[in-house]
């Protein structure tokens, strides 16, 4: 089944699990909640966990992060990026 569910977002990197193949649709502060991804998923497709993380306007962007969205927190304008496959950051883990 599709749906779109809520995924609150942190400026720390943050892991989520979610469907493979997510379609991410809207990136915007929710009063009361703050940082917000709502996505598109398929509930029957295998779930794995991701990692998300936020950058401000001007910061360096490593390879393999994926942009998802941006939404403006004035003064600032933060950026939303998938994490999970940057080999960069997978290295330093280990």
């Amino acid at each position: 089944m599709r749906v779109i569910y809520k995924y609150p977002i942190n400026l720390i990197a943050t892991p989520h699990s979610i469907p493979d193949g997510y379609q991410v649709v809207k990136v915007e502060i929710q009063p009361g909640t703050g940082p917000c991804m709502w996505a598109l998923v398929d509930t029957s497709a295998p779930t794995r966990e991701r990692v998300f993380g936020v950058m401000p306007t001007g910061q360096a962007i490593l390879p393999g992060f994926k942009y998802l969205g941006s939404w403006q927190q004035p003064p600032y304008v933060w950026h939303l990026f998938d994490i999970t496959d940057n080999q960069q950051l997978n290295s330093e883990g280990e």
